[in-house]
Formats: C-alpha cells, structure tokens, sequence
C-alpha cells in the first residue's frame, strides 16, 4: 500500500472512495430488503 507521503493521485481517491461507497450501498441494500 502507498504512503500518503508519495502522494495519491485524484483518480485513485475517488476509486478508493467509490469502492467504499459502493460497498456501504450493497450491505444497506442487503438489511433493508433481507
């Protein structure tokens, strides 16, 4: 895993937050229509 101190690029942020978004709507997903 990077270091923050080398820097992320803009891309991987938001890949990186996208993925964690993603994940959050799939397992709200999954408690409400269980």
């Amino acid at each position: 895993m990077k270091t923050l101190s080398n820097g992320i690029s803009t891309v991987e942020k938001y890949l990186a937050v996208g993925l964690m978004f993603a994940m959050a709507v799939l397992v709200t997903a999954a408690v409400l229509f269980r």
